[in-house]
């Protein structure tokens, strides 16, 4: 990778020319393993499992819809390591496009408390219709372009699904103007986990070339993430496409992210560390005035707190059994039972956070 001109990259990640594309292979084998899945639950109904292009052959359409049942769990069930969820989420990006129906990049988001809008692409009538902004460094869009797990009909499982996905994208209808007006701008592509010897792969980069005059589009660089097994197909790739840049490995994102981080630290995302979920309980708990569970819940995994912190939990279960004899005696001001019960509430949210 020492020909990638690192600097040029960089520098549209930060001036936001650069979009973030995550292809089928960003789910490591995630269709052998539904092919898998399908196979246990369909049987002798799944006809066949064409591996180079990651799509299947149905016996009828019943069998489809248990499919599409089978895949929208599958991709609801087996997310991507974690690590690489984080540092993209670190990443500016303000649009993110994924061949994926899955939601773990979105999920991720939420988790670390960043905004991201979300919208899918679908063939088909969509189960709910996203407003959607357009994108930018404090409000980014993920943009899935084979449907969404929450959309069954959206997925893309077989010829004919995959074709009308093409024909639909191709012909420009049903993308929003907030996807494509930001493809227009986008002077670097960043590909993570793409096939590009499929043929579809290669139709998916004639849709990128669509708003240029010239096929070639000579004024934009591809930065890539792949291996190709075949070096004529390279070659032709390259041309065809004037992709300037590839890297080998998955060491090339973590590479681009540690780069980034050192050139530019100020623009990287802040990440606000998830609650457990046990701490989430208890927050939920808190939040319907549900105290005396919220105090049981603490009591169980009291082993994980410190002495100081332990002491905190025995003193504010004190101040809570006050604060309820005096609401019941009615011989306190309501003004000084509120700050009562505020430093009660206040005291079970800092500890719960405190809990793995």
């Amino acid at each position: 990778m020492e020909n990638l001109h690192w600097d040029d990259i960089l520098y549209d990640i930060e001036e936001q020319r650069a979009v973030l594309l995550l292809g089928h292979n960003f789910l490591p084998n995630a269709h052998e393993q539904l092919n898998a899945a399908l196979a246990e639950k369909l049987g002798d109904k799944l006809l066949h499992f064409y591996n180079r292009d990651g799509l299947f052959l149905f016996k009828d359409n019943d069998t489809k819809t248990t499919a599409q049942q089978v895949a929208a769990r599958f991709f609801k069930n087996n997310p991507p390591d974690n690590e690489i969820l984080k540092k993209i989420a670190e990443m500016p990006f303000r649009l993110m496009v994924s061949t994926n129906p899955d939601k773990f990049l979105l999920n991720t988001f939420a988790q670390y408390k960043l905004n991201l809008q979300f919208d899918y692409f679908s063939s088909n009538n969509k189960e709910r219709e996203y407003k959607i902004e357009r994108p930018s460094e404090e409000n980014p869009l993920l943009y899935n372009i084979c449907g969404s797990v929450e959309d069954q009909e959206s997925l893309i499982l077989d010829y004919d699904d995959l074709f009308k996905m093409l024909k639909t994208m191709l012909a420009d209808l049903k993308i929003p103007n907030e996807i494509r007006l930001p493809l227009m701008k986008t002077t670097t592509y960043i590909f993570v986990g793409f096939h590009f010897e499929r043929w579809y792969t290669q139709l998916f980069l004639r849709y990128l070339n669509m708003n240029d005059n010239q096929f070639t589009n000579k004024s934009r660089n591809y930065v890539l993430k792949t291996t190709f097994q075949n070096p004529d197909m390279e070659r032709f790739f390259l041309q065809q496409f004037n992709v300037k840049f590839i890297g080998a490995d998955w060491s090339f994102f973590e590479e681009l992210h540690r780069r980034f981080a050192e050139k530019y630290p100020a623009k990287l995302r802040k990440l606000i560390n998830q609650l457990s979920p046990t701490a989430a309980t208890i927050d939920q708990l808190v939040a319907k005035s549900e105290y005396d569970s919220a105090f049981s819940m603490l009591k169980i995994f009291e082993s994980q707190l410190n002495s100081d912190d332990q002491q905190l939990l025995t003193m504010t279960q004190s101040t809570y059994s006050q604060y309820l004899q005096d609401k019941k005696e009615g011989i306190v001001l309501t003004e000084h039972l509120n700050s009562a019960l505020a430093r009660v509430r206040k005291n079970i949210l800092e500890l719960s956070q405190k809990l793995q």
